[in-house]
């Protein structure tokens, strides 16, 4: 059984700090956009820029050695269900989100590469839907395994997820 967090559940603490840390940076881009439309670009770029690498963090820390441990292995035979089916489509999103931030950064902050408003609408739409799915996935979203938080390992064939 994994170790109890400190948000009530049975989730690990690793996963109650990523949580609250992702929320806390979700915040933290909100900032950013208004930050940009009250004309503030210098720090509309910092904000942006910390929030990036901060997540950059976050994922390569926890996000992909547990997925790595919890969906990974059984990916492929079990992509039908719930639980697998929204684990890697979260991964895709947060990718994507993720490199399109690193793209942004270096294409606003560089010469390096082009960049333009609207990669920065697409990339923005794509870290909102990949920040909702990470909460979504944090919570019991399954009302036939509501309380419940298990590695995939504990689970038996017939039972959730």
């Amino acid at each position: 059984m994994p170790q109890s967090g400190f948000l009530g559940t049975t989730a690990p603490w690793t996963a109650d700090v990523t949580l609250l840390l992702e929320l806390a940076l979700g915040t933290g881009l909100l900032t950013g956009a208004m930050l940009a439309r009250a004309g503030r670009y210098r720090l509309h770029a910092a904000c942006q820029s910390v929030i990036v690498l901060l997540n950059l963090a976050l994922i390569v820390l926890t996000m992909i050695p547990a997925f790595h441990r919890q969906v990974l292995p059984k990916l492929l035979g079990r992509i039908a269900k719930p639980y697998y089916a929204f684990a890697a489509t979260h991964a895709a999103l947060g990718s994507v989100a993720e490199l399109g931030g690193l793209y942004l950064l270096l294409a606003a902050g560089t010469n390096l590469l082009p960049g333009n408003g609207a990669s920065r609408t697409t990339n923005s739409g794509c870290e909102a839907f990949s920040c909702f799915g990470g909460s979504f996935s944090y919570s019991d979203w399954s009302p036939m395994c509501a309380g419940t938080f298990r590695m995939p390992s504990e689970i038996e064939s017939t039972e959730c997820p």
